[in-house]
């Protein structure tokens, strides 16, 4: 039987050149989502791009911020090969651009492979991602009702 591989991504926190602080808060929504889906029994590798990077600290040109954790280029480095779909969460407006920035070096690496975005932003902010930039074979979801209808797609 084949597995499907879900590689689930919480990307850094991005914070403006001005902002006094970047709070750090637990991968609630990545640990949950990862034990929930290992139960069904999908192959699940989690990336947590701040837990895994917490005292890097670095300014992102474009657009202009600070970001703490993982760069974009170790993220892609932690993409294992096999996997078949990549979520990655979207908490928070301030951190879209760096998450578009993401998703776009992602799809570029990994053209075939789906990509989900979900958290509060995505939820929030709908319309924007019906007429705008999103890619051929990504997908927004904002549930998990949603998630498990396209695990069941992709599964063999």
């Amino acid at each position: 039987m084949l597995t499907v591989h879900i590689t689930l991504i919480r990307p850094p926190i991005f914070s403006s050149t001005n902002s006094f602080s970047s709070p750090v808060t637990p991968p609630l929504a990545l640990a949950y989502l990862s034990a929930s889906l290992r139960s069904e029994k999908f192959s699940v590798e989690s990336i947590d791009a701040v837990g895994e990077a917490i005292d890097e600290v670095y300014l992102f040109k474009k657009p202009e911020g600070h970001v703490r954790g993982l760069s974009i280029e170790k993220i892609l480095q932690r993409i294992p090969r096999e996997t078949d779909l990549i979520g990655i969460s979207c908490m928070f407006s301030q951190e879209w651009p760096f998450v578009k920035s993401l998703v776009n070096s992602i799809t570029s690496k990994f053209p075939d492979i789906t990509v989900m975005l979900g958290g509060e932003h995505i939820t929030a902010v709908t319309i924007l991602f019906k007429y705008s930039y999103m890619v051929h074979r990504n997908l927004r979801c904002t549930s998990l009702k949603q998630i498990a209808s396209t695990l069941v797609l992709l599964s063999p």
